[in-house]
């Protein structure tokens, strides 16, 4: 019965993570992508990551933390790694692709934020003075 139940957890781990497609992701931030109810991450060369969720609407406070969880915390957890990502502009789309958020990724703006837990910080505050609204399938500057 314990074989059964594993075989079928990891079947359905596999099918779930099957539905989120990479291009030009390094290998190692593909995990960290995975469970943010993402359909599409992909990269260009001047480091500007695009990320489809699969999600119609993507709200202020839903991008708000995908930024600090998704993207911040792996800045503080490990500066290297992060920064071999060359990360310039992380975009957050909706599924229709039209509206969505890009944030301004760009050599330690991640660590300027500060972490959780500091007395008195506002990271929504901090997240939107680095953020542009796009709409209509474009960011503005």
């Amino acid at each position: 019965m314990k074989k059964w139940m594993a075989c079928l957890l990891a079947g359905v781990c596999s099918v779930a993570s099957a539905d989120l497609v990479f291009k030009n992701v390094p290998q190692d931030l593909e995990v960290p992508l995975q469970g943010h109810a993402l359909t599409l991450a992909e990269k260009d060369a001047q480091g500007v990551l695009q990320l489809h969720s699969s999600k119609p609407v993507i709200s202020e406070l839903e991008y708000n933390n995908f930024v600090m969880h998704g993207i911040c915390s792996h800045q503080w957890r490990n500066p290297a790694r992060f920064a071999s990502w060359n990360l310039s502009t992380v975009q957050l789309w909706a599924a229709d692709g039209q509206k969505g958020y890009a944030f301004d990724a760009s050599g330690d703006v991640c660590e300027q934020l500060g972490k959780f837990g500091q007395p008195g910080q506002n990271y929504r505050k901090l997240v939107a003075e680095r953020t542009t609204v796009c709409q209509q399938g474009q960011c503005g500057k």
